[in-house]
């Protein structure tokens, strides 16, 4: 709220972010400090210190030699933060300008080079106990066993180490770095090669089931096909049988007509459409009756 007053001559507000915490000194006296805070400070005679309180990662390279007298670098990124200023001022000055908020000290960088110096210091016993093959199957457990150590040297920095992430052990000779490679080049050689030889299997195994499916396809069209054949053919003796059931009705009605009769029927269907009218003599009728 006091940022809005007028400034005083010679003086400047000064407000600290939340995630900072800020010592307001004069004369080497504490006047204001805590996190966040805001203070009317006198150019001429008033020194701030910052210290940030959120989590800064910085990487790292050491180098010792392993069991096998062998030289290896170890990469990897430490994760840490201020979790009491009030012990950190002690070693550490944060001073910066109140206006520009410029450091007036390099303890930035000094306190990240003695990071990296007691990683160092504190991985040189376990990597020198330990074999090439052994670093570089537990990366994992070194993280874990450096954030132990370190932890127990910067606690009374007023720091503490959340993190140690060991991204690479490798030997700093190319001879052996190269030897350590080919048997990692070979199986993913081989793996190349096993993937090609499944993704061959799978293409054959498709085309067996796509040809599986085809005569199955085939199989089934041919038995229908059979079927309507057989259908066809049942049709046609049906009708044949009915055509034969027909006649034989016509030909037993037939039988009931004296020969006469017949006869005439006879002669009906054979002129149709040829004769148009038929007389009836007495002589006709005669042969028709059968005298």
């Amino acid at each position: 709220m006091f940022e809005h007053i007028a400034k005083p001559l010679g003086y400047c507000y000064f407000k600290a972010a939340p995630t900072e915490y800020a010592y307001h000194f004069r004369n080497g006296v504490v006047l204001h400090e805590g996190q966040g805070i805001g203070f009317w400070c006198q150019l001429t005679r008033d020194s701030v210190m910052l210290i940030p309180l959120s989590e800064w990662d910085d990487p790292f390279t050491i180098q010792h030699r392993c069991r096998e007298n062998q030289l290896v670098a170890v990469k990897g990124k430490i994760l840490y933060q201020i979790v009491s200023p009030e012990d950190f001022i002690q070693h550490y000055n944060f001073s910066v300008h109140p206006v520009t908020r410029h450091h007036y000290t390099t303890d930035r960088e000094r306190m990240v080079n003695r990071l990296i110096d007691t990683i160092s210091d504190c991985s040189r016993v376990r990597i020198r106990e330990s074999s090439l093959e052994e670093l570089m199957n537990e990366k994992g457990e070194l993280g874990e066993y450096l954030k132990e150590k370190v932890n127990e040297r910067i606690g009374e920095w007023g720091m503490r180490c959340n993190w140690i992430y060991i991204a690479a052990i490798t030997p700093t000779s190319p001879e052996l770095l190269d030897a350590l490679e080919a048997p990692y080049r070979e199986k993913l050689l081989m793996a190349r090669d096993e993937v090609e030889a499944e993704r061959k299997m799978a293409n054959i195994r498709y085309q067996r089931q796509i040809s599986k499916l085809e005569a199955e396809a085939r199989k089934q069209e041919l038995a229908q096909q059979l079927e309507l054949v057989a259908k066809e053919g049942m049709i046609r003796r049906e009708r044949k049988e009915l055509e034969w059931e027909l006649e034989r009705a016509r030909l037993e009605e037939l039988s009931k007509y004296p020969p006469g009769v017949l006869g005439l029927l006879a002669l009906e269907a054979l002129a149709k459409g040829n004769i148009g009218t038929i007389n009836l003599t007495p002589e006709l009728l005669q042969l028709l009756r059968g005298e």
